[in-house]
């Protein structure tokens, strides 16, 4: 089954409480970064996912 997390979806100038857009797309364990805006990794670590996965 396929999940969408979705780590921003802000605006383009990033915030402190809005970041720019940035999507995680994981299938079967797999993880693969779409959109990767501003804070991407932070947001996805934040996430319970890993950028090394």
């Amino acid at each position: 089954m396929a999940t969408i997390h979705i780590l921003g979806a802000g605006t383009p100038t990033p915030t402190p409480d809005r970041f720019g857009s940035s999507f995680a797309l994981e299938i079967d364990g797999d993880q693969i970064m779409i959109d990767c805006g501003p804070a991407a990794t932070h947001k996805l670590v934040k996430s319970g996912l890993w950028p090394t996965k």
